[in-house]
């Protein structure tokens, strides 16, 4: 597992360092003058009962998550999982953002009920739209699909489902 966060900190730490474009007079910069982020996370490809969502702006357009969702009421299991979402309007003079993204992630540990150890893992597909105020404060909502691919120790044969993966993010960008 510790491969696995290692991955996607590297990847987060590329996009995050990448140049951003510039943009014309007539084009708003909020999403470069407030392009990092943390956030609450509740809901998403596993995270029902909350989280941590860091991200930054690669560009007004593209948008480099990582997430961390510990489920420490149900199980030990935590979660790890990054993407990219896409921003088709991000160069506007507009608060909300509509986006697209692909998030890959992966769960593992013991679950509450069986005892059993646990992995997952999630792709997911989240269509949302974000609000950014000029003091930083944001607020997302999302709704996604996503293919979960589970196995424990008993059971070593992957099983796979999709599920409805709505979630929402409250934070502060700087």
């Amino acid at each position: 597992m510790r491969r696995h966060v290692i991955l996607f900190f590297a990847i987060f730490l590329i996009f995050a360092g990448s140049s951003a474009q510039d943009l014309s007079a007539s084009e708003s910069k909020i999403h470069l003058d407030h392009r990092f982020g943390i956030s609450a996370k509740f809901g998403g490809a596993y995270g029902i009962l909350g989280g941590i969502a860091i991200d930054a702006f690669i560009t007004p357009y593209i948008n480099a998550e990582l997430d961390y969702l510990p489920i420490p009421i149900l199980s030990s299991i935590t979660y790890f999982g990054g993407g990219l979402n896409i921003h088709p309007f991000g160069g506007k003079k507009i608060p909300w953002s509509p986006y697209i993204g692909i998030f890959y992630g992966y769960a593992s540990g013991k679950a509450f009920l069986s005892g059993e150890n646990e992995a997952y893992y999630a792709a997911n597909l989240p269509v949302g739209i974000q609000y950014i105020r000029e003091n930083g404060l944001s607020f997302c909502l999302e709704l996604g699909i996503s293919r979960v691919r589970e196995t424990t120790e008993f059971d070593p044969f992957y099983r796979s489902s999709f599920y409805p993966t709505p979630s929402m993010k409250i934070g502060y960008r700087f």
